[in-house]
């Protein structure tokens, strides 16, 4: 039981920082190609 709980809270924040990352990424892509309507 303690194994499965160890292994759900590394899911979660293994999904937590992945999906963090990819919104920082999109949203930095974002900005760029905002930037470059502008100019």
């Amino acid at each position: 039981m303690s194994r499965n709980l160890e292994l759900i809270r590394f899911n979660v924040l293994r999904n937590a920082l992945y999906h963090t990352a990819r919104r920082r990424a999109l949203e930095r892509i974002n900005r760029s190609f905002n930037l470059l309507v502008l100019l």
